[in-house]
């Protein structure tokens, strides 16, 4: 099935940020190896854009029927909703995790325990599981990307003494 690429109007049943097209013409410009069939690249950018989608973002969705996350309403220093649009680092991220995904699956409880121990001649190392406990995998170059849309919340832990 078809890409339906959302292009900043709210596109309803939207599944992906970036075309085919637009996912070849930039892999290419960078030196980047990626299939070279629709069949094999547009699951590529449907996993890139699940992970994307699974963040939380500031502000609130700019049509009540869109497909996905983008674009969205954030209000300004003066109280005025501003459209975001489908931001460039927003499309570039998705890319990235699409380059990523041809590695393997994009949640930690898929890559857990697949690189857990090594055999080294006569030495067995063994790795902390790093993804227990953890909801996704981290990629620092995407967080970067995303930030400035990013909702973040903290929790504060008081004790009584």
């Amino acid at each position: 099935m078809a890409l339906t690429v959302e292009d900043g109007t709210g596109v309803a049943g939207a599944d992906s940020y970036v075309s085919a097209a637009a996912f070849q013409t930039w892999a290419t410009d960078r030196g980047y190896s990626i299939p070279t069939t629709l069949a094999d690249l547009e699951p590529l950018l449907r996993k890139g854009c699940d992970f994307i989608e699974r963040k939380r973002f500031l502000g609130e969705i700019e049509f009540a029927d869109q497909g996905l996350s983008f674009p969205r309403l954030i209000t300004d220093e003066e109280g005025t909703a501003v459209s975001t649009g489908i931001p460039a680092k927003l499309k570039t991220a998705q890319m990235l995790l699409a380059l990523e995904s041809m590695n393997g699956p994009l949640t930690a409880a898929a890559r857990a325990n697949k690189y857990l121990a090594t055999k080294i001649d006569q030495i067995y190392l063994k790795y902390a599981d790093s993804y227990k406990g953890s909801g996704d995998i981290s990629f620092p170059a995407i967080d970067d990307l995303l930030e400035e849309w990013e909702y973040y919340t903290s929790t504060i832990r008081t004790v009584r003494a």
